[in-house]
């Protein structure tokens, strides 16, 4: 299926579900009432039983359904994010492949490095994640939204970035990823300075968030990447 016609039926059932709930309140009432009345006069009907049965069965349907709907939404807004179009980063805090020590939040600064990148078409804003994939892809900057293709040296403020901290002597590597958006975000999904490699908050949740809004698949545009090593000084 389409991310189209999945966001279509998205749209539909986020509608049907309360409707059915709406329905059920009703139906209950009369299918209790209407019990009541063949007990009174000793009469049997299935009519009640059907209605009381059937409504509480359409919610459950529905709400499996839209949840049915909303995990193959997810997956296909996976899928899309790995196959986004690529646009180049830069930084002048980056040499060779290494990252200079300014980043770093024991040796160095802890100031988010310096990017730059084009102007995507059609993106409202950009949101950015680094990730140290070395160590259970821990996240040491995590933004929503920006509106700038330039950030300089600290943009970042210590509620959204962790400079890189890896283990005394050891190199990691340390991975930013810009997304284009069609619509800015408020937040997204991730837990900064700590590990994002379980089910219910990994990096791909993350930035698969990115791509939804208002219940709407679709929202990533581009993503750029830009890495490099950092090494911590010697235990």
């Amino acid at each position: 299926m389409s991310i189209e016609f999945l966001n279509t039926l998205h749209s539909v059932m986020g509608i049907v579900c309360p409707a059915s709930l709406i329905a059920a309140a009703l139906l209950l009432p009369v299918s209790l009432y209407l019990t009541s009345r063949c007990k009174q006069q000793n009469k049997r009907s299935r009519i009640p039983f059907f209605l009381g049965f059937g409504s509480v069965c359409l919610v459950i349907l529905c709400y499996v359904l839209y949840f049915m709907i909303s995990v193959k939404l997810y997956s296909q807004s996976e899928n899309r994010m790995a196959e986004l179009p690529a646009f180049t980063v830069t930084s002048e805090n980056l040499h060779d492949g290494v990252w200079d020590d300014v980043i770093g939040r024991d040796k160095g600064e802890n100031k988010s490095p310096q990017l730059s990148w084009e102007p995507v078409e059609g993106a409202e804003s950009y949101a950015i994640v680094m990730i140290d994939e070395t160590a259970r892809n821990w996240m040491h900057w995590k933004t929503a939204s920006v509106t700038e293709t330039s950030l300089p040296l600290g943009f970042a403020g210590t509620d959204a970035y962790v400079g890189p901290y890896p283990p005394a002597g050891e190199t990691h590597t340390y991975t930013i990823c810009v997304v284009a958006l069609r619509q800015k975000k408020d937040a997204m999904s991730g837990t900064l300075d700590a590990p994002n490699d379980e089910p219910d908050h990994d990096v791909k949740r993350s930035l698969s968030s990115l791509d939804t809004v208002d219940g709407q698949t679709g929202n990533a545009l581009a993503m750029g990447t830009i890495l490099g090593a950092f090494t911590s000084d010697g235990g």
